[in-house]
């Protein structure tokens, strides 16, 4: 019982941190070019990641033969196009409409793995896909979305991208079976993201002079040793100790908490169609989660039949 009230705490407090670096990350932007901000996390994310894996997980930082490439390639999808991506959307519009959009990802792995995986969805995962698809259209509906600012459109393009680019990575990850440590598999992907964002802004980066001030170093930090190495490693432990599917269900207050945040940090606006579009879309997300769990269980029992 002690063990699950200390894994449901390092729940609360991953969903908190990872709300509130959405605005750290807005904070330190107008300082620092957001690739060159992406680039800076991943090195040291990376660095102290590594050192949990081989003093504390003591787990091999090579994955295993044949695992390193596409693992490589499931890095850049799933840390370095959604993290280089987003710091460029969130520079864009508000944080907390930055956040619905980027984890409307379960979404997207659905249609991704009914197109090109060929897994059908049950009912349930059906019907959650349609609320959250609904959310999505009410989201970008012109009456809560002003098309006509330029940075709008291109921030919100950027986002769905991530999004597509998560579900994309989370879609391959998730049909291979893999023999490499989970500690070594995100250890790897780090590296690869942290190769991924030295191209980036190498060839897409402005050349202007980073502003080396509070707020850059705050999030560079926090980013370091507590939304990267700390809540990787309670993450990991909260899925030993509760369903994969009850923290992912959790997982999708991220947005309503980063809305909420931004609301009184930002003075951005929420309206009536704004919550509605994000309820809808964490109803879908839950619906969908849950879906994929029953149909998980009813395959493991046919196997053992």
């Amino acid at each position: 019982m002690k063990s699950k009230k200390i894994s449901t705490l390092k729940l609360i407090a991953v969903i908190l941190f990872w709300s509130i670096n959405f605005l750290l990350i807005k904070l330190a932007l107008p300082y620092i070019n957001p690739l060159t901000l992406t680039f800076y996390r991943f090195i040291g994310a990376t660095i102290f990641f590594s050192i949990l894996t081989i003093f504390f997980f003591k787990k091999p930082l090579l994955p295993d033969k044949g695992e390193k490439l596409l693992l490589a390639a499931i890095g850049i999808l799933q840390i370095g196009i959604v993290s280089s991506l987003s710091a460029v959307g969130i520079s864009l519009i508000p944080p907390g409409r930055a956040s619905i959009l980027i984890y409307t990802m379960p979404v997207w792995a659905m249609i991704i793995a009914y197109f090109i995986f060929k897994e059908k969805p049950n009912t349930a995962e059906a019907f959650g896909l349609i609320i959250a698809l609904i959310g999505i259209s009410i989201f970008l509906n012109p009456w809560i979305t002003d098309w006509s600012v330029k940075s709008t459109l291109i921030g919100y393009f950027l986002l769905i991208l991530v999004a597509l680019s998560w579900a994309l990575g989370a879609c391959i990850f998730r049909n291979k079976r893999w023999s490499s440590p989970p500690a070594t598999m995100t250890f790897w992907q780090l590296m690869s993201a942290t190769i991924f964002s030295v191209i980036c802004v190498s060839f897409f980066g402005e050349e202007h002079e980073v502003q080396w001030n509070f707020p850059v170093l705050t999030v560079l930090i926090f980013n370091w040793i507590i939304a990267s190495g700390l809540c990787y490693w309670w993450w990991n432990d909260v899925l030993k100790a509760m369903k994969a599917s009850t923290a992912g269900q959790a997982a999708t207050l991220v947005p309503i908490v980063v809305l909420f945040l931004s609301y009184i940090f930002f003075d951005e606006p929420i309206t009536a169609g704004l919550l509605i579009s994000a309820t809808l879309i964490s109803l879908g997300i839950i619906l969908t989660i849950k879906g994929s769990e029953r149909a998980n269980i009813i395959k493991a029992k046919s196997e053992i039949l």
